[in-house]
């Protein structure tokens, strides 16, 4: 393959020798060392969160440098380091860490401000913080100088609240089917949570209607969102004290 790529210039063409890594939303290709290729699936038309991932880069967030968006092609800065999913099964870091990383990535994207004309997915409620909408271990890459945020295709504007919500109902929706990852997600959502607190809770419906109707959402995915939304709900009622709380009429 040709790795003498340049901004503005044709993209050489992608071989399956030089697939990186592939899930439900895209495929990423080695463009040398230092760029990928990231072709998403199931997409059509512009990209449209190019200036919000500019901006977030302009503020110092560890987010990987979008170099172009061409429709479903984005052609970034490749990360060097494993997923802290990758981390977590390979027992290299607790539970306990990985939780920290989570919390502090969403604490550090919803205090920052969004663009004057961020051009976003959507927004919702009265709250226009940043939020990403997909954050877990297998979206954050621990690199050398520290834990790096990608796959940005969800995020939009929001109270922070909906965001920890779609973070709590990833882990509920692998936690209720039974697998070699269930007992870490239930483990990780009760970390979580109790990290967190249960504001978020109002906000569970809510993700899960935004993750319904995200085009790049896959059916195993689809199949799991109700079964997550029962079980987080039934396992949130172990906690001391537990009441539900209000739901806030501002979200759609």
């Amino acid at each position: 393959m040709n790795t003498t790529w340049e901004q503005g210039s044709e993209l050489p063409e992608l071989k399956e020798s030089n697939l990186l890594a592939q899930g439900s939303h895209a495929r990423v290709y080695l463009l040398g060392d230092q760029v990928v290729v990231r072709r998403l699936k199931n997409y059509q038309g512009t990209y449209p969160n190019a200036d919000l991932m500019s901006h977030l880069k302009q503020l110092g967030f560890p987010t990987p440098t979008l170099f172009e968006a061409r429709q479903d092609t984005l052609i970034m800065e490749r990360l060097h380091g494993p997923t802290l999913l990758q981390s977590l099964i390979a027992q290299e870091i607790s539970l306990a860490e990985a939780v920290r990383i989570m919390v502090q990535l969403h604490e550090r994207l919803h205090g920052l401000q969004p663009p004057d004309s961020a051009s976003t997915n959507n927004q919702l409620g009265d709250q226009g913080r940043i939020l990403h909408m997909d954050i877990h271990p297998g979206t954050i890459v621990l690199t050398p100088t520290g834990p790096y945020l990608v796959d940005w295709e969800d995020s939009r504007l929001g109270p922070p609240e909906l965001d920890l919500a779609a973070t709590a109902l990833i882990f509920a929706m692998i936690a209720s089917e039974p697998g070699e990852l269930q007992d870490g997600a239930a483990s990780m959502f009760r970390k979580f949570s109790r990290t967190v607190g249960t504001g978020f809770v109002p906000y569970l419906e809510a993700a899960a209607r935004v993750r319904a109707q995200e085009m790049d959402t896959s059916p195993e995915e689809l199949a799991l969102i109700q079964p997550g939304l029962q079980w987080a709900h039934a396992h949130l009622q172990e906690f001391p004290g537990w009441c539900v709380p209000t739901r806030p009429e501002s979200t759609q």
